[in-house]
């Protein structure tokens, strides 16, 4: 295998940074030129709902890898780590763009809720610009602080739809291209219909196939892809 082809495989273990060029926009690109626009020239705040897969997290580091090139102060919080806590979001200074992702994710912890409702008030005093993911519309939130789903409400609410049949075929080549993968029409057209419908589980099924293709040095083929669908390698 050569060096480059070793590189490759070895990336596939990691996380690939998401941007706005390997984010398939399908019936969200008007969004994602807005989002784009937001992320050198932040102003309002804005609030963007869909369901899983649907690429709010990769669309809010998008923002955040985007802004930071433009020279852009961000930040941006995930409410569904681990990590996150009270305490860090109290001593948060407003940036010119703060990013929350899952703001569904604290819909139990009353804690959590007072210090985001606090940190948008700041953000509201200081005139700083805001972008907040959710899986949910505001007002379906399931959220115990009434004057957080308020806040909220003061945002420009977008939903993010899913990928359309037509994008399928788009994602499946760009992704296997991002590493230099030639894929034959018949595979494309195979794994559209016998891959998993959901576009996270699917990103999955391909990163599956990369590997196999580069680890064997072999074509992608149907038969590759049809034993990666029966090991359920993609679970």
């Amino acid at each position: 295998m050569t060096e480059k082809a070793q590189q490759q495989v070895l990336d596939l273990h990691g996380p690939i940074t998401p941007d706005f060029e390997n984010y398939i926009a399908g019936p969200n690109r008007m969004l994602v030129g807005m989002l784009r626009q937001l992320a050198s020239q932040p102003q309002g705040w804005h609030y963007l709902s869909g369901a899983s897969a649907t690429g709010k997290t990769h669309l809010l580091l998008a923002v955040m890898h985007s802004a930071v090139n433009s020279g852009v102060e961000a930040r941006y919080i995930s409410l569904s780590s681990a990590t996150v806590a009270a305490a860090l979001i109290d001593q948060l200074a407003p940036p010119q763009l703060l990013l929350i992702d899952d703001i569904n994710a604290i819909g139990q912890s009353q804690v959590l809720q007072e210090s985001v409702f606090h940190c948008l008030n700041r953000i509201h005093q200081q005139h700083q610009s805001l972008i907040v993911t959710g899986n949910l519309p505001v007002n379906e939130l399931e959220l115990q602080l009434p004057d957080l789903r308020s806040r909220l409400a003061k945002c420009q609410q977008y939903k993010l739809k899913g990928l359309d049949d037509a994008d399928i075929p788009v994602l499946i080549r760009q992704y296997l291209q991002r590493y230099a993968l030639p894929v034959d029409k018949k595979v494309v057209e195979y794994v559209s219909k016998y891959g998993p419908r959901n576009t996270g589980r699917l990103i999955k099924l391909l990163q599956a196939v990369a590997r196999a293709a580069l680890e064997e040095k072999r074509y992608v083929s149907i038969p590759m892809v049809s034993r990666l669908l029966e090991r359920s390698a993609v679970s």
